[in-house]
């Protein structure tokens, strides 16, 4: 293990935030984020937070232009904008509280790009003392594309909430009766953003687990299907040695499940009291 400075990963961003009261129980407000990151090196997952540079391990076998190039990457959202209002509806301190809440969420689509292992002892490269060369299972990752050269559609989502408070004894703080519903998705937007949640879940959040980046290769597909080629001398060709996957429900760019699209409209709301 070491440090090394051939990975780079640089961000650029500007936020702004803004809100009003319009009149007395209405308010307004919205925020926007302006942002880039790019650089060879997406450095972190949902999963499992922080990763480990590969670039330099095993470097007989590999050329950065294909093994680690240089682009936008995979938390690249450079637009992401929330609007925001809320109503108090004027009732009798007895009666309780009700607030009404709209939410709209716009979110720019992220990059990806065509990339797949290829079997590190077909290279020509003389093995220097690897037991195993490239991993996992002997393997180099390559890009047949720009690490950029896809993106994940913008998501549009406009979601409602209201909430009631009343408390149980004139006077007191707490105990407090709560009601709090919300219905997301108002009007069925579905764009396959790999942004979906569940109802246990918000969702809005790119996962690319949910979007299929499947690569046809001569690794992954019958002999003869597509020519080996070497790294180091060919550029491959797209459908000579390698091509994105077209098989039904394989499809490259396709949804994994439902959750690749945005969160379906649905009702969620919890009661109780508060103490």
């Amino acid at each position: 293990m070491e440090n090394t400075n051939n990975v780079t990963r640089r961000y650029s961003g500007m936020s702004m935030q803004a809100s009003y009261r319009v009149a007395a129980g209405i308010d307004v407000g919205a925020n926007y984020t302006l942002s880039h990151t790019w650089g060879n090196f997406d450095g972190e997952t949902g999963g499992s937070g922080p990763s480990v540079a590969q670039v330099d391990s095993f470097p007989e076998y590999k050329r950065p232009e294909w093994n680690s190039p240089e682009g936008d990457l995979a938390a690249d959202q450079r637009h992401r904008a929330n609007v925001w209002g809320t109503y108090v509806v004027p009732l009798s301190p007895r009666a309780g509280v009700v607030t009404f809440g709209l939410l709209q969420q716009v979110g720019s689509g992220v990059p990806y790009g065509a990339v797949a292992p290829l079997t590190a002892s077909s290279f020509g490269v003389q093995n220097p003392g690897y037991v195993s060369p490239g991993a996992p299972n002997g393997t180099i990752d390559y890009y047949f594309t720009a690490r950029d050269a896809f993106r994940t559609a913008t998501s549009y989502r406009t979601d409602l909430s209201v909430n009631y408070a009343r408390r149980l004894h004139a006077g007191d703080a707490q105990p407090e009766l709560f009601f709090h519903g919300e219905l997301l998705n108002v009007f069925r937007d579905f764009q396959l953003c790999g942004c979906g949640g569940s109802a246990f879940s918000n969702g809005g959040s790119v996962d690319m687990s949910t979007i299929r980046t499947a690569v046809r290769t001569p690794r992954t597909t019958p002999a003869g299907t597509y020519q080996t080629f070497n790294p180091f001398t060919t550029v491959p060709v797209r459908g000579t040695h390698w091509d994105l996957s077209t098989v039904p429900g394989q499809d490259f760019g396709g949804a994994v499940s439902n959750l690749a699209y945005t969160t379906p409209r649905l009702f969620r709301f919890s009661v109780g009291v508060r103490f």
